[in-house]
């Protein structure tokens, strides 16, 4: 297999952000120190002016030197200081910096969301965990919504390597989730499968046909009227497919987004083998 190749991303001293560009030159701006001129030197705007011997601090020397000598006479010879080529205007990168600037489909140069990516994947493939067996330790599964407001492994205590996190909107019990418990069941040793819906949910209130108006998909959506009852749904579509009968345990939780609390909602549990009792579904 041939190396896939990706762009370099330049490391710069200022914060990568949409303003550190000015579109119409391709300069970047707010890189390195304020008032570097093109050549990168530096500005400070007090201070003896570099090869004219005068200064602008306004000290008594200072005045001395714009005056003339001590005496009050007038120094021809003196020069004004040549004005700042970008003063009043954003500073230019210097030439040997990249500032992880790319050039978009009109060619003006941007600062994607996806350089950012890359640039902190760098940073993560240094000194990231390295978990070598894919199967997860604690033979666990969490089925859970796509809300970026749920941070899944800090809410429930895990670990790289300890479970697997499918995620969809409004964490429902999809075709695409059975298929991949399937694989985590039967091939990756998942034995406990959590379904964990949450407080404010877009699929909250609303309906298939608001949905598939608004977003011109003729798609069902799941949408949500009563958390538990949509949990109690997902549950026995779970522990009812034959295919699924290696797990042994189902839970369903309501993760409040504002709280971070989780609300224990419905426990399913399979018999032991050899047991003559059915499996029991409870309410915590």
């Amino acid at each position: 297999m041939g190396r896939v190749l990706r762009p370099h991303i330049w490391a710069a001293t200022a914060p990568i952000g949409a303003d550190a560009v000015t579109h119409s030159t391709g300069a970047a701006t707010g890189v390195g120190a304020p008032g570097r001129s093109p050549s990168g030197s530096a500005d400070t705007g007090s201070g003896p002016d570099p090869g004219s011997g005068h200064d602008r601090s306004g000290g008594d020397e200072g005045q001395q030197n714009r005056d003339g000598g001590p005496d009050g006479s007038a120094d021809d010879e003196r020069e004004e200081p040549e004005e700042h080529p970008t003063r009043g205007t954003p500073a230019r990168a210097p030439a040997n910096l990249g500032c992880a600037r790319r050039p978009d489909a009109l060619g003006t140069t941007s600062v994607t969301e996806v350089a950012r990516l890359l640039a902190a994947n760098d940073a993560y493939a240094a000194a990231r965990a390295n978990v070598a067996d894919p199967r997860p330790s604690r033979h666990l599964a969490v089925v859970t919504c796509m809300d970026a407001r749920i941070d899944v492994f800090a809410a429930l205590g895990l670990h790289l390597g300890e479970a697997h996190v499918l995620r969809n909107a409004g964490g429902r019990v999809t075709d695409d989730v059975l298929r991949s418990l399937a694989l985590s069941s039967h091939v990756l040793g998942v034995r406990t499968v959590v379904v964990m819906q949450h407080t404010k949910c877009g699929l909250a209130g609303v309906t298939d046909r608001e949905l598939q108006e608004r977003t011109g998909a003729d798609l069902g959506f799941f949408p949500i009227d009563d958390h538990a009852a949509a949990l109690r749904e997902d549950i026995d579509l779970l522990t009812t497919t034959p295919y699924l009968a290696p797990v042994t345990v189902v839970a369903g939780f309501v993760y409040d987004v504002e709280s971070g609390e989780i609300d224990d909602v419905v426990r399913w549990e399979r018999p032991a083998v050899g047991s003559t009792g059915d499996a029991t579904l409870t309410t915590p």
